[in-house]
């Protein structure tokens, strides 16, 4: 057989295949679109005959076929439902699934995968997003330390005045060590002199009045006894000596706040410490009651943490407690005092361990660990 005629008998066969293979467009159209169609084409399949070439003597121009019965054409798997729909959009982001197996649950969120072997957490899609309910908080073994225990101060105040004015002198800069009492700065006083002065000279011209008051009514009182005054005039007398007291009282009053803003003219450090934050500086205006600078006392500081609830039975006052920094440096103290609640979501308490820190080594906002003692390491 010459080869042109080998090509026109494959393709014959292979268009003959198709025809008889392909289900027609409308049998297509008319099937359900998630009931795979394998069953029902293959019923309507018809056996197919493979040609081949038979064997002729050399020479012969003619060809025969001869038919062997063939299975039929492999038919495509059927389609697969679609898996439920990613989260955050088609292209990447967050897609979490409900897996059905209970023993293994793997969640792959931004590229990171975590497997717990306990049954999975039930993950439920609602209009605003993915809702993944929150995991048990971490439980802590007696004596294990616990983490972010922070260094807070002892003590600490914002410092205001009672007046208001410019600022002439604030000497002190933050982390400076001021001592109890100190003059930290100073506002403007030349005008609360004068009130002070006024107030005072007030004072003086009001209790002479009240003297003169005073007088006049015993000199009514003696005239009054030798009937060359009326009871009238005594009366007026003893209204004008009452109203000079009322005066004077007032006056006296007057002064003493005059010389209260006077004396809130030099704002003192309320006990010793150090200059944490300067809120105002020099030749700036305060208003009364502004904060001007905050003080910490840092002789003594509290190891803040939140203890976990399964480890408060070992927390009591006066407990032996140490905090250890991050270089590994041990610090002891006892724990002062406890807070009233446990938080109901991250199930802890919070405590303050009170430390000594004469020498200044520990500083406010340090990080660390809290380690509480055991009764046989006392």
């Amino acid at each position: 057989m010459t080869p042109s005629l080998r090509i026109a008998t494959v393709l014959f066969v292979f268009l003959a295949l198709i025809s008889c293979s392909s289900p027609k467009l409308e049998e297509i159209k008319g099937l359900p679109e998630k009931e795979p169609a394998s069953e029902e084409i293959k019923s309507d399949a018809v056996p197919l005959r493979e040609a081949t070439p038979s064997t002729q003597p050399a020479g012969s121009s003619g060809t025969s076929v001869s038919s062997k019965p063939m299975e039929p054409l492999p038919l495509a798997p059927p389609p697969t439902e679609p898996g439920p729909p990613p989260v955050n959009g088609s292209n990447g982001g967050l897609n979490i699934y409900e897996e059905p197996n209970d023993k293994d649950f793997e969640r792959t969120q931004t590229g990171v995968s975590q497997s717990r072997r306990s049954a999975p957490p039930k993950i439920e899609f609602t209009d605003s997003g993915v809702k993944i309910p929150e995991l048990p908080p971490l439980e802590l073994a007696e004596g294990e330390p616990v983490e972010a225990t922070i260094i807070n101060p002892y003590r600490t105040a914002n410092i205001g005045t009672e007046v208001s004015g410019i600022i002439d002198r604030f000497d002190p800069e933050e982390g400076d060590l001021v001592r109890s009492g100190q003059v930290v700065c100073e506002v403007s006083k030349e005008r609360y002199t004068l009130l002070a002065q006024r107030a005072a000279e007030e004072v003086k011209g009001l209790e002479m009045a009240v003297s003169r008051a005073e007088r006049s009514l015993k000199i009514m009182q003696d005239l009054l006894a030798q009937e060359a005054a009326t009871k009238q005039d005594l009366i007026k007398a003893q209204t004008e000596f009452e109203m000079a007291k009322v005066g004077l009282e007032k006056a006296i009053k007057e002064k003493s706040l005059a010389e209260l803003n006077l004396e809130a003219c030099q704002v003192i450090a309320p006990f010793k410490g150090y200059i944490a934050v300067k809120y105002k500086q020099t030749f700036e205006p305060v208003d009364r009651m502004e904060k001007i600078f905050a003080i910490v006392d840092t002789a003594k500081v509290f190891a803040v943490a939140n203890m976990p609830e399964n480890a408060l039975s070992a927390v009591k006052r006066g407990v032996p407690a140490s905090f250890i920094d991050a270089q590994g440096i041990k610090y002891t103290g006892a724990v002062e005092k406890m807070g009233a609640m446990i938080d109901p979501k991250s199930r802890t308490k919070r405590v303050w361990v009170l430390i000594d820190n004469e020498r200044g080594r520990l500083i406010v906002g340090m990080v660390g660990t809290l380690q509480i003692e055991k009764p046989e390491d006392k």
